[in-house]
């Protein structure tokens, strides 16, 4: 993540283009037209090349995308072949990015949320969905620009699981990130996110809905995400669906938010020791004695009776040496 930047930056301008090559040039222009007999190989390599070749001769690039990435319904394999090889490629730049920008809106446009295929990084709209994540990122694309939101698009018309995706996708490379995040991109996440609850709140709540919510976890998970404005919303994700993703990494993140946020914080853990647990080991329910043992030394009566009720619920489950916590009578 951290060279997606330094990558753009470090492009060197070049005098060189296809104009010095004009069988190459020539070749490239026949095999993408009529006259040279047409293989979707040769469409798929240019979709794998884009970059570089933008990057060599972008005025080239930019008079030959029609060819490239033809839309007429006759050419729909070459299309595909062209466009899916583009995005599975590793790399994007702004200037790659803003050269095919009418492409990610055409292709948005071509997504279909009933459709719940599931993602994963063996489908190509796994790739359409981090090129989104990278370019705002990098701010090469940005919340506020309501008449050409991309954004806005793909939330519009992603699937579930595509939105889930998104979402996951966006803790998950914080989580990764070996470097620290700039605050202000976290702040720009954080706005993504609060952009997506108020839209959200405004619907109804559907699979799809709930899907995308589901990803939020990985948020949860990641520390790059203040822990007080993290379990504020967990607290919103979870008094929605019964279940998230990752909640073993989730409920031993909650040890940082209890000193600050204790009855949201207890009111989570509650929510999640009733939801799927079977991936909790020896650590995770530790957690859950420290996080009660905690409450259960406030003052405060609400706290109290929210930890009896978590400890008599997991006693009830096998969980009896919670009962220790409790005082004796």
């Amino acid at each position: 993540m951290t060279n997606w930047k330094e990558e753009q930056d470090s492009q060197e301008k070049t005098a060189w283009d296809l104009s010095h090559a004009p069988e190459v040039r020539d070749l490239l222009e026949r095999r993408l037209s009529d006259r040279g007999g047409r293989s979707y190989i040769v469409y798929a390599v240019c979709g794998r090349v884009l970059l570089w070749l933008a990057q060599l001769d972008e005025q080239w690039t930019a008079q030959h995308l029609n060819d490239i990435f033809p839309r007429h319904a006759e050419d729909h394999v070459y299309y595909e072949a062209a466009w899916t090889t583009y995005l599975f490629q590793g790399r994007l730049t702004c200037q790659i990015f803003t050269l095919v920008k009418d492409e990610y809106v055409f292709a948005m446009e071509r997504l279909q949320r009933a459709d719940e295929q599931e993602i994963t990084r063996d489908t190509a709209n796994y790739y359409l969905a981090r090129h989104l994540l990278i370019a705002y990122w990098n701010e090469w694309i940005r919340l506020e620009d309501w008449e050409d939101s991309l954004l806005s698009l793909f939330f519009q018309r992603a699937s579930g699981s595509l939105r889930q995706s998104f979402i996951a996708q966006v803790g998950q490379t914080c989580t990764r990130e070996q470097q620290a995040i700039d605050p202000q991109i976290i702040e720009r996440f954080q706005r993504l996110w609060e952009w997506r609850v108020a839209a959200i709140t405004q619907s109804h709540l559907d699979l799809k809905t709930a899907r995308e919510l589901a990803g939020f976890s990985w948020w949860m998970a990641c520390e790059s995400f203040p822990a007080t404005w993290a379990i504020q919303h967990l607290d919103y994700v979870l008094a929605r669906i019964d279940s998230i993703e990752m909640s073993s990494f989730v409920v031993c993140r909650l040890t940082e938010c209890i000193a600050e946020a204790p009855l949201i914080t207890l009111r989570c853990l509650d929510r999640l020791v009733r939801g799927t647990t079977t991936s909790w080991g020896s650590k995770e329910w530790k957690t859950v004695e420290r996080l009660l043992a905690i409450a259960l030394r406030q003052e405060r009566h609400e706290l109290h009776n929210l930890a009896k009720a978590i400890i008599s619920y997991l006693a009830l489950r096998g969980h009896t040496q919670l009962l220790n916590l409790l005082p004796r009578t």
